[in-house]
């Protein structure tokens, strides 16, 4: 089975990646949605920050990290968005 770019496979990985960002995505005063972010991953799924030294997470410790974050208040709002997106 072939990947077709532009066509349903296409569709799919960008709903997927759309529904990540807005999990994680939050105004000053909302929370992100944790729960439907952890759903989206399988039981070991892993999020990779890859910069030149790059922070490897599971799924949990990462909603764990935000959670500690909103809770001292060092974090009031957050926006990722997909940065290299070919339509």
């Amino acid at each position: 089975m072939d990947f077709e770019e532009g066509g349903q496979d296409q569709r799919n990985i960008d709903e997927l990646a759309e529904t990540l960002y807005s999990c994680i995505s939050f105004r000053k005063g909302d929370r992100p949605d944790l729960e439907r972010l952890k759903s989206l991953f399988i039981e070991d799924g892993m999020l990779i920050n890859n910069n030149d030294d790059p922070l490897i997470m599971t799924i949990d410790q990462f909603a764990a990290a935000i959670d500690q974050q909103l809770s001292s208040e060092s974090l009031e709002s957050f926006s990722e968005t997909e940065g290299c997106k070919q339509d």
